[in-house]
């Protein structure tokens, strides 16, 4: 009769067993695995193990287990396994014993068991007990996804690498190291521009994730980027405190950090690779680990990778365009305003000056109708303030457009206010540009009978240069005063703005 070796691990309140010719150790760590980024939640991070990077899996919660959380200073036990040539760490609770069964003690589990679904495929109990010991399929679990594990090959590469004399080694590169959260990274220095305090942050201007906001340092404007977020991983539940300024080559950008460490010299064989298959780490901005005798290890992160990220790189080169154009202002002593522009559609494309509009509202479901009224439609009540509907698409000549389903721009002038129905509200646009480079270049309608709306629209620019915009306008606010009785502005102006008018070059 045949036997069999396994050794017992406990995980949680259980215990589960491995055939012993797969386990090559047990090992202590004195600090958490160092995490790995977007892998899942039982996958506890990486260690060095004698020059090579082992990945660990918290076996407990892989299996779905239920266990007391561990203290802070209780360290980690980590049983190494080996199969066919891939080795990868389990974290357990603690190590039991060795034993030896017969085969006839061994019970194979049915497919349909609920056991099978979590990588065992046989069963046994101890002499004495009838509470079931798992034994576990380590091929089963490397078949997992989002398992990761370490060839041998990369061990024998790693110790060949590292023989010798550190000493002797003439390729030196240095890196910065920073805390976030529960990790530790490293960041190559020669895209380090400096270090600064993360103060009170401005508001993003696009809400992407990651995007913490910006941060004013000295005169210039900074993206400042949430690095866990960047590596895939949850949050940090502090307030930044520190950030590393990248230069990205188109400008720069900040990662916000816990804390700034130290400042390391390391060789190219101190970064261990990545464990696990390509395919897996090919969109992560991890090169691998860091990891020297005198220092903890940690996260090595590929800038490269990171500023391949388009949308990263767009907004910091954003920033750094909006950082000159500061500066040439402050040289040059031009006025600068930021014009703020509504783009809607009612018969066509049309933009409105944003301080013209009172509010942007939906059609309201319940108005009184003005019949026989001429261009007013009705009227309805908005914050206790009486607003007169008027459809702004029979104003432009368009012939019975829909009135389901389109938005008010409310435009509040002395003699009351109108509420203006166009088809959508598109969004808003802000353009900086020199204060007095808004041009007219041809103002109302070229048709032999223009309407009413038709006479307050301009085509107008704004900008210089490469940045000139041209933009359909309507004059909201003066149409308002005219339907309502009321005082326009002065021939010379666009809706209250003093323009240039273009000369003949120019329209």
């Amino acid at each position: 009769m045949s036997t069999q070796k396994f050794g017992i691990l406990g995980a949680g309140e259980s215990e589960v067993a491995f055939d012993v010719a797969s386990l090559r150790e047990v090992v202590s760590l004195g600090q958490p695995p160092a995490p790995m980024p977007r892998t899942p939640a039982w996958m506890m991070g990486s260690f060095t193990l004698r020059g090579v990077q082992v990945p660990a899996v918290d076996l407990a919660g892989m299996l779905g287990l239920a266990r007391e959380p561990a203290a802070p200073e209780s360290g980690h036990t980590v049983a190494v396994l080996a199969n066919k040539g891939r080795r990868f760490g389990v974290v357990v609770d603690r190590v039991g014993d060795v034993i030896t069964l017969d085969d006839e003690r061994l019970n194979t589990l049915d497919r349909d068991d609920d056991a099978v679904r979590l990588f065992a495929n046989r069963v046994f109990c101890r002499s004495g007990s009838d509470r079931p010991i798992y034994v576990l399929d380590i091929e089963a679990m490397l078949a997992i996804e989002g398992m990761v594990h370490v060839s041998d090959e990369a061990g024998r590469s790693a110790r060949a690498a590292r023989t010798g004399n550190y000493a002797r080694a003439t390729t030196r590169q240095r890196a910065v190291v920073a805390s976030a959260g529960a990790m530790t990274l490293a960041i190559d220095a020669d895209v380090v521009r400096e270090i600064a305090d993360c103060h009170t942050l401005t508001e993003p201007a696009v809400a992407i994730a990651g995007y913490l906001g910006n941060h004013r340092l000295r005169n210039d404007i900074v993206p400042v980027f949430d690095a866990l977020l960047l590596m895939g991983q949850p949050a940090s539940k502090r307030v930044p405190e520190q950030m590393v300024i990248l230069d990205t080559g188109q400008g720069n950008l900040a990662l916000a950090v816990d804390h700034i460490l130290s400042m390391v010299d390391y060789q190219p064989q101190d970064c261990l690779p990545l464990a696990g298959p390509a395919e897996q780490r090919g969109d992560t901005i991890v090169s691998g680990l860091l990891s020297r005798p005198d220092m903890p290890d940690a996260l090595m992160l590929s800038h490269t990778a990171l500023f391949a990220q388009e949308t990263l790189t767009n907004i910091a080169r954003v920033h750094a365009e909006l950082n000159q154009d500061v500066q040439q202002r402050e040289r040059s002593a031009v006025a600068w305003r930021r014009f703020a522009f509504l783009h809607f559609e009612a018969a066509g494309e049309f933009v409105v000056f944003m301080d013209q509009l009172e509010a942007v509202l939906a059609m309201p479901e319940k108005y009184s109708p003005l019949g026989g009224a001429g261009v007013f439609e009705g009227v309805f009540r908005h914050l206790d303030e009486l607003v007169t509907l008027v459809d702004l698409r029979r104003l432009l000549g368009r012939d019975n457009p829909p009135n389901a389903q389109c938005q008010v721009l409310v435009v509040a002038v002395p003699a009351g206010r109108i509420g203006f129905m166009v088809d959508v509200a598109r969004d808003i646009e802000y353009i900086e540009a020199p204060a007095d480079s808004l041009q007219v270049h041809r103002r109302g309608s070229d048709k032999a009978a223009p309407t009413l709306a038709q006479r307050h629209h301009c085509l107008t620019s704004v900008g210089v240069g490469e940045r000139k915009q041209y933009l359909s306008l309507l004059c909201l606010q003066a149409l308002a005063a005219q339907l309502l009785g009321g005082q326009v502005p002065a021939g010379d102006a666009v809706c209250g703005q003093r323009p240039r008018v273009a000369d003949a070059a120019n329209a």
